[in-house]
């Protein structure tokens, strides 16, 4: 049986300070849906979550570090099985995304 058609995103918190919550949430900001919640983030340390993507899948992020201060990101796209760095400092957010089939053809 092959596996979920998920994409794993790995949160890294880049910036000086800790991350009460982030909100990743499927969709644009136009038009929101489903909502994970991760919390508590320190300084210099990463989570990680899913988020479901069959075939593809649309997200953005909010961020809320415990001093007060909100950032976000705009809409970003993945599909199944992708692989998704998102650093977070308080200047901004840096996506990267490692598609499976960029994985796959680096292995051969």
């Amino acid at each position: 049986m092959p596996p979920p058609p998920f994409a794993a995103i790995t949160l890294k918190n880049n910036s000086s300070q800790a991350i009460e919550s982030v909100r990743i949430i499927r969709g644009e900001e136009r038009a929101p849906g489903e909502v994970i919640l991760v919390e508590n983030i320190a300084a210099k340390t990463s989570k990680c979550a899913e988020i479901y993507a069959a075939p593809e899948a649309s997200y953005f992020l909010v961020v809320h570090f415990r001093g007060g201060a909100t950032i976000k990101t705009l809409a970003v796209y993945v599909e199944a099985f992708d692989e998704v760095t998102e650093t977070i400092s308080s200047a901004g957010i840096k996506t990267e995304v490692k598609s499976s089939w960029e994985r796959t053809a680096l292995k051969k």
